[in-house]
């Protein structure tokens, strides 16, 4: 799997800003997961909108998945990182060094890219977002889409949302989800090409594969990668309030040029040419 950082999203991550990229994952340390502070990032102060001097790292969640060859590897297992320090859990406080101060609470729009690749075995395979311990938003395939590889959205102890497309076995994949508690939507994107997909973060409208109305309130602290079933993952990034960290080209979608610029376009070469 290609490994890219763009410009853009080094600039966010020197500076910090209302939108911002948490952080970026590019698994390229081989062994167990658990223990991991690997890629750039995941020291952000959301409270303030600002780097701190501590990363968090990853944990388990289920089984002990592993980084193999550059890439994790999940196979019955998962694992999640929190958005910030290395004080983990609802109790720490409100420090520069703890989960709870990188936490969107409530409000905001919290943006995941991951390159996926799901073997022939695998069941479920997907993100999530997290409230601390507490999954509550889960993006990829769902159990009950299993047998087809069909895309969804999974609200935790509510039911799914399903789209129309699926992925491939064997196939790398770029999934793209968001979690947008201003206006109150979850969307999941399957490779999006950068120009005719969007999300737009003043009204949410969107060309996302599959969306759900999600009006919860809670916190997002944290996401989670794993899968029942051998599953892939690469170069996860997780960003705030801007599509375009996180691989969406535009907040809006991008006009096609009309028949008369074309034509005043045609007539300018035109004219420059005959002068």
């Amino acid at each position: 799997m290609t490994k890219l950082i763009t410009f853009s999203i080094l600039l966010g991550l020197i500076a910090p800003s209302q939108a911002t990229v948490i952080g970026i994952e590019t698994f390229d340390t081989d062994g167990f997961i658990a223990g991991q502070t690997g890629g750039t990032g995941f020291n952000y102060d959301n409270r303030f909108g600002r780097a701190t001097t501590t990363t968090s790292d990853w944990d388990n969640v289920g089984s002990s998945p592993s980084v193999v060859g550059g890439a994790l590897v999940t196979n019955g297992s998962s694992a999640k990182r929190e958005y910030n320090g290395n004080i983990e859990g609802s109790a720490g406080g409100d420090g520069p060094n703890t989960e709870r101060a990188g936490a969107l609470r409530g409000g905001g729009i919290v943006f995941y890219s991951v390159e996926i690749t799901r073997s022939a075995n695998a069941v479920w395979s997907g993100i999530s977002g997290y409230d601390f311990g507490n999954e509550k938003l889960f993006f990829g395939v769902p159990g009950a889409g299993a047998a087809t590889d069909t895309l969804g959205i999974y609200e935790f102890g509510v039911g799914d949302t399903f789209g129309s497309v699926s992925l491939i076995d064997g196939v790398d994949h770029t999934l793209v989800a968001v979690i947008d508690f201003d206006n109150d939507l979850a969307g999941l994107f399957l490779d999006p090409d950068g120009s005719a997909d969007f999300w737009n973060v003043t009204d949410g409208t969107n060309s996302a594969d599959v969306t759900r109305a999600y009006t919860s309130t809670n916190w997002n602290t944290a996401a989670r990668l794993g899968s029942g079933g051998e599953t892939t993952w690469d170069n996860l990034t997780i960003g705030i309030n801007d599509p375009t960290d996180v691989g969406i080209l535009a907040t809006q979608p991008i006009p096609e040029p009309t028949s008369g610029l074309l034509g005043c376009l045609a007539m300018f070469l035109f004219l420059k040419r005959r002068r």
